[in-house]
């Protein structure tokens, strides 16, 4: 055996352990580490077609991480009753072409009120992933609770957060907003401001949590910003937890 499969057997066996620390429940729901072939695909759509919820993990670094998504966008395309959706990629193989696969099924999921996604650490995802991700929320107007977490996506911009933005602004019945942007270092103050525009109209929204720690161009301007988009949401919240660069406020 070379080095290299021994080095990636340790890191699958690292992430294993790490996700199951996290997620005690890990025995109820079944861990995807590797591309499904065709008869369990058709397995998977017969059975996942009437389903309310579906927790989807994939953690193997071996895949091919778009060849998942595309196989998930099809069996969403087959699943219209998936009421609460849960993505957890621990593999860097996802790209900006799975998004687009994942964006495409997302957008048949008329009946969606949860989604929650994380990537860790998935370093080809970029502005465009956000794209398409931002596109697919435009369809959902339906969503309750959204959850995204991009821990040290070193390529988001600005832009991509303008992109996300444009989605999010879309989702009238929106309640519960977690988004988490640790360590991406290429967000500033511009990026804040878009996203608290794309927020400002949301009447529902009764929980918000930002997390941009370790966004080191994150500035004053960024944290007035928020602090508008507090104010101008006024009494409706009931959380407020908010995280940029050293400083932390929870209410």
């Amino acid at each position: 055996m070379i080095a290299t499969d021994i080095l990636n057997q340790q890191l699958s066996s690292e992430k294993s352990s790490e996700l199951q620390s996290k997620t005690p429940s890990m025995k109820n729901h079944r861990i995807y580490k590797a591309n499904l072939n065709n008869h369990t695909l058709k397995h998977e759509i017969n059975k996942k077609r009437n389903a309310k919820e579906w927790t989807w993990y994939s953690f193997d670094f071996l895949i091919k991480g778009d060849t998942v998504l595309r196989q998930q966008r099809m069996i969403l395309n087959f699943s219209k009753n998936i009421q609460k959706l849960e993505l957890v990629y621990f593999t860097s193989a996802v790209t900006n072409s799975g998004f687009n696969h994942l964006s495409s099924g997302l957008e048949r999921l008329a009946c969606l009120r949860e989604f929650r996604l994380r990537l860790s650490p998935c370093l080809s995802v970029t502005d465009k992933g956000l794209y398409y991700l931002g596109r697919s929320l435009k369809q959902l107007r339906n969503l309750k609770s959204v959850s995204l977490s991009f821990r040290g996506r070193f390529h988001i911009t600005d832009k991509g957060i303008l992109n996300l933005s444009k989605g999010l602004r879309t989702l009238g019945s929106l309640q519960n907003l977690d988004l988490c942007f640790f360590a991406c270092h290429k967000i500033t103050d511009v990026g804040v401001n878009s996203l608290s525009e794309g927020l400002k109209d949301l009447k529902c929204l009764e929980k918000i949590s930002l997390d941009f720690s370790k966004c080191g161009e994150i500035m004053d301007r960024g944290m007035k910003c928020l602090e508008k988009l507090l104010k101008r949401l006024g009494n409706m919240l009931r959380k407020v937890q908010l995280e940029l660069g050293s400083l932390k406020s929870e209410k």
